[in-house]
């Protein structure tokens, strides 16, 4: 006897997973387009790992509720 997710939970992990997938994806090209407008390789990795630290300081100064 063996258990296991079936069902719905089945489809919501296999959803997380292709979210996980394509937000990989976007992050790469974004980056490859990054390195290729700026002419290098650490300053899009600074930036992109900026980003995430900016974030929660913006959400309160934001106009939408």
């Amino acid at each position: 006897m063996t258990i296991g997710q079936s069902g719905v939970g089945t489809q919501l992990t296999d959803g997380f997973v292709t979210i996980a997938y394509a937000m990989l994806v976007a992050i790469g090209v974004v980056y490859l387009l990054m390195v290729i407008l700026f002419g290098s390789v650490l300053v899009p990795v600074v930036i992109l790992c900026g980003l995430p630290l900016i974030l929660p300081s913006s959400a309160p100064s934001s106009p939408w509720p």
